[in-house]
């Protein structure tokens, strides 16, 4: 009974180290998502802000230059 006691314990106790390391494992893998979310974030902004806005002029350009060329063909 005394053997079966202690592999009882024993088993617990590595359960119990098994269950905190992987407690811990996910933790830094939840920080990792979490920052790399937060970059998904900065980029979209920069998208949003910086790179529609440098298009859109791009655009008008390409749109004023087109109109240009087409009053000195006429």
């Amino acid at each position: 009974m005394d053997k079966t006691f202690e592999l009882l314990e024993k088993m617990y106790g590595e359960l119990i180290s098994f269950k905190t390391d992987t407690n811990k494992k996910f933790d830094g893998v939840e920080k990792r998502l979490d920052d790399v979310e937060s970059e998904i974030k900065k980029l979209g902004v920069t998208v949003d802000v910086e790179i529609k806005t440098k298009i859109g002029s791009l655009y008008d350009g390409y749109t004023t230059n087109t109109e240009k060329l087409n009053i000195i063909d006429d």
